[in-house]
């Protein structure tokens, strides 16, 4: 319960709509009671003919005492305004049975007439409110999604992150706004129909009372069962979603591969764990239902022949009362049948709303310093002293790292594979934290800084490279509309992708495809080299920016990357040693530790795994 109140905390920047809901479902509920109502009165009309016609009155002689008790009642005293409304209750009874009856049809049209423009102006409400509502929670979670650490998004799967914010939110909705509006709405109708059911007959109605404490334990019990159905539920719907993102981003490996059949296969598995989980909750839902009905079914036939003898027998029940005592029974079932729906699902919201939560409560990855440090105007070196790093703390990634970097410099960063060198350079960023040491720009720890504005300090261009289904243009300003075309043109010659870029369909207004499916692998690190350049930061990262080009394509990249490099602090991670010659200092990682250090010129003087990497790449090569 505690998690659908804090759903429902959601409707607070709407409380003026929902007041309006519930004036709007107050009219309705009041006029469809009113409307069962007129069952009593023209049964009685049709049942109790008038004989006697010096008894009865013209319908002018009606309508004048009408009027005139209307008026009247706006100017006289209380108790002589009810004198009226009795006189005027007398009246009608004297009218001729068809007269009667043709006001009470007419009565009963105008009320249905208003009950109907009650259930438009409440519907339409509604759904504003939902689509209010929707808007503010997708907003939320993806916002919040914004600034979850980066550990995240690389132990969750994307059909996972697309799940929270799509279905997630959807199945949350109906809870939060389709719970309430119902609850509202069958609550009102149940209270008024159990007050003629009251007033009709209190033998009958204690009765016909005795099966809600029954239908009430069976519709918590399903709903219970609904909850643990529907978790697994929105787990399947995830897991499908995730297989649909990663065969779309992956189709050419699939095809390369010629896997068509096994992804096909994969894909079928998941839909049909989605698929039993989906019958499972339907079944379930569809119990309550056919439960209520079934229990007011076998109350209303009892009621029926008990009704019966009051009416033949005893005579203490009129046929008139009877039959409204019946109908509003009977339109009791539907509210408290929606009711049971309502129940299940809310029961589906709260188990969304958990997941939902989890998110949402989840610790954001830099929370504001207390007292934030100013960004250095001018960067004049980069220190990481004793930096340890693990992802699991029993397997440590990094272990007592240090060294300086002075500002212009290049920093190279070798080794082997799971050495930790991509790990290392990710700190910089604070995409990871240290879990010992610290990095300082010149006297300041970077934890003490805006993450925000540490982040602009960095341009990053690493192997795979990242881009949109989007135009150039949009990818190389991405975010910032007020860069220039001219800025962009030169940006991208000197990144050497202007005339490849020239040779497209529309120039810098071609769409690129999804992570830009349309371009070689060459091209799109040229954006990306030219992406940076328009950032125009002081520090740069290179994550192997060259590693998996072919050889004109490197030479062009390499090209790019040595006008990107000018004149900012770099650190440069590369498995080819040919791109780092002329870093002003190479660090050696093996398992997490510095093993050497050194310009590229003492390394190869020196026996080691530096000089064992440059003998395996440049075997029968001069450099």
């Amino acid at each position: 319960m505690h998690t659908y109140l804090r759903l429902l905390s959601y409707l607070k920047p709407y409380w003026k709509k929902v007041i309006l809901i519930f004036l709007l479902t107050l009219g309705l509920a009041a006029t469809s009671g009113a409307s069962l109502g007129m069952i009593y009165p023209l049964f009685q009309g049709i049942l109790t003919m008038k004989k006697n016609s010096e008894e009865t009155v013209s319908m002018s002689q009606f309508i004048e005492a009408s009027k005139k008790s209307i008026s009247e009642t706006n100017i006289l005293k209380k108790n002589e305004a009810r004198n009226f409304c009795a006189d005027l209750k007398k009246m009608f009874r004297k009218l001729p049975s068809d007269s009667a009856i043709l006001i009470i049809c007419f009565i009963t049209l105008v009320l249905l007439v208003i009950k109907n423009a009650f259930t438009f102006l409440q519907s339409y409400s509604m759904v504003n409110l939902e689509q209010n509502l929707a808007r503010d929670l997708r907003n939320k979670i993806f916002s919040h999604y914004q600034y979850l650490p980066l550990q995240y998004f690389a132990t969750n799967k994307a059909g996972e992150v697309i799940s929270k914010v799509t279905n997630d939110v959807n199945v949350v909705l109906a809870a939060v706004s389709g719970g309430f509006g119902s609850i509202i709405r069958e609550g009102l109708l149940l209270i008024i129909y159990i007050a003629i059911v009251l007033t009709s007959s209190i033998e009958l109605a204690l009765l016909s009372f005795i099966s809600l404490p029954v239908a009430s334990i069976a519709i918590y019990l399903i709903g219970k069962k609904l909850r643990k159905k529907s978790e697994r539920k929105q787990k399947a719907v995830a897991e499908v979603q995730s297989a649909l993102y990663e065969n779309y981003i992956g189709i050419r490996i699939v095809k390369a591969f010629a896997m068509e059949k096994f992804e096909r296969e994969r894909f079928r598995e998941k839909t049909t764990n989605e698929f039993n989980s989906n019958i499972s909750m339907v079944k379930n839902n569809a119990l309550t239902g056919p439960v209520t009905e079934i229990l007011g079914t076998i109350v209303a036939l009892c009621v029926i022949f008990y009704g019966a003898y009051l009416i033949n027998t005893t005579h203490t029940l009129s046929v008139g009362k009877f039959f409204l005592f019946l109908a509003a029974l009977l339109s009791m079932m539907q509210p408290l049948k929606r009711l049971g729906e309502v129940n299940n699902q809310i029961q589906q919201g709260i188990a969304a709303g958990e997941r939902f939560f989890t998110i949402l409560d989840m610790r954001i990855e830099d929370p504001p310093a207390d007292d934030p440090l100013p960004i250095p105007q001018k960067i004049s070196w980069i220190s990481f002293n004793e930096i340890s790093f693990s992802y699991n703390k029993d397997i440590p990634v990094l272990e007592g790292v240090s060294f300086n970097v002075k500002a212009g410099q290049m920093l190279a960063i070798a080794g082997p594979s799971g050495a930790g060198k991509s790990t290392l350079v990710d700190l910089l960023p604070r995409f990871y934290y240290p879990d010992k040491g610290a990095i300082l720009i010149n006297d300041v720890p970077i934890n003490r800084l805006n993450l925000q504005e540490l982040r602009k300090l960095i341009g990053i261009v690493t192997q795979e490279t990242i881009l949109f289904h989007d135009t150039i243009y949009n990818n190389l300003t991405y975010g910032s509309s007020e860069i220039g075309m001219e800025k962009v043109i030169l940006s991208s010659k000197a990144a050497n992708a202007y005339d490849f870029i020239m040779n497209l369909p529309k120039g810098f207004d071609t769409i690129i495809g999804e992570r830009g499916l349309l371009l070689s692998g060459g091209q799109k690190q040229r954006l990306a080299i030219a992406r940076a350049l328009l950032k125009d930061p002081p520090i740069l990262i290179l994550d192997e920016a060259t590693s998996a080009l072919d050889s004109e394509s490197e030479m062009l990249v390499q090209e790019a990357i040595e006008r990107l490099i000018e004149n900012r602090t770099t650190f440069v991670i590369a498995h080819r040693l040919s791109t780092i010659l002329h870093a002003n200092l190479i660090i050696v990682l093996d398992k997490g530790k510095i093993i050497q250090r050194g310009t590229h010129e003492y390394l190869i003087s020196q026996e080691g795994l530096y000089k064992d990497l440059y003998e395996i790449q440049f075997r029968g090569k001069k450099p």
